[in-house]
């Protein structure tokens, strides 16, 4: 499974960077960690464990970060059910800093079976914390890549109306807080579940 995420942050790259990377704040702004430690740091490597709380359940989490900063970071993680790879790149542009996150998970167990709820959770987790981060630098979150559309323009257009359904998987991320958007990147998922 593929997801990925872009978002445009209103600060310098190595600002970015270093809200990032500083494992002590996760929990406080990512929504997903309720706890983080850092079990080793060698250089540029450092290892994670850390708490998640996804639907009101806990679980472990063991994640492996390869900083190379302040460019990009490489996550291995391991959590009940699932393995990933996440690729962070954080790219300067005139605006700021253009974040993107892109995660390549393998799913297992009744995660599995679970699949497509499983992708649109983890898609709102990391529309989540992507969003987030960009609150950490001055309240309005841009959308980079991403473009967003009204609802009324979905209904218009009759080929598009199974993008209407997604509308309740896109309220539950912060940059859609009237309820009234629809974000277009999820579409390119290629995903039309409810």
């Amino acid at each position: 499974m593929r997801i990925e995420q872009v978002q445009l942050v209103k600060a310098p790259r190595e600002q970015v960077f270093q809200a990032w990377s500083d494992y002590d704040a996760w929990p406080r702004f990512s929504g997903l960690f309720t706890r983080v430690t850092v079990a080793e740091r060698a250089g540029n490597t450092v290892h994670v464990n850390a708490e998640t709380k996804v639907m009101g359940r806990k679980a472990r989490r063991t994640e492996k970060h390869f900083l190379t900063p302040p460019e990009q970071v490489l996550v291995s993680g391991e959590t009940e059910g699932a393995t990933n790879t996440t690729v962070w790149k954080f790219e300067p542009v005139p605006e700021g800093t253009l974040v993107t996150a892109v995660v390549e998970a393998e799913l297992t167990g009744l995660t599995r079976v679970l699949g497509p709820f499983a992708k649109r959770k983890l898609q709102s987790l990391l529309c989540r914390l992507v969003a987030r981060l960009g609150e950490i630098f001055g309240g309005e979150v841009s959308v980079g890549r991403l473009t967003w559309m009204p609802l009324a323009f979905l209904d218009a257009v009759p080929t598009l109306g199974w993008l209407h359904s997604l509308r309740r998987r896109c309220s539950q991320c912060p940059r859609n807080k009237t309820k009234t958007s629809f974000c277009a990147g999820e579409r390119r998922s290629g995903t039309n579940e409810t």
